[in-house]
């Protein structure tokens, strides 16, 4: 909804930060079916292995709550460290201060590390 002082500029800016969330929105079920395997995975591999399933479940919270809370946020110049965090958590930040690439990249070299050994043995065994 737009604000009542809200000027076209403003209200592009605050539709733009919808497209993060309906993107992760469109792909709840993917992430639902995800998020149900680990209990499985952690059986079959231990407690540690759902670290990055955390992992992937803490960056998609971030990404939607900081879209969010750049909607809510009056964008009148008050505090731009916060705006420049959340921007930088859905994506419109300086690739230098990318939040979440590094720690995506973490959490798939980590599942890697844990099946790349049980999907060897399974390949090797005739």
């Amino acid at each position: 909804m737009r604000g009542e002082n809200e000027t076209d500029d403003e209200a592009r800016y605050k539709n733009s930060l919808y497209v993060p969330i309906e993107r992760l929105n469109h792909e709840s079920d993917l992430f639902s079916r995800l998020m149900a395997t680990r209990a499985r995975f952690q059986a079959n591999f231990g407690v540690e292995a759902g670290q990055p399933f955390d992992a992937l479940k803490a960056i998609r919270n971030e990404i939607i709550s900081a879209a969010y809370a750049l909607i809510r946020l009056n964008h009148d110049g008050r505090d731009p460290a916060f705006r420049n965090r959340c921007e930088a958590s859905i994506g419109w930040g300086l690739l230098e201060d990318d939040r979440v690439t590094p720690r995506l990249d973490a959490a798939v070299v980590s599942m890697e590390a844990i099946c790349r050994p049980i999907l060897s043995e399974v390949v090797q065994t005739p």
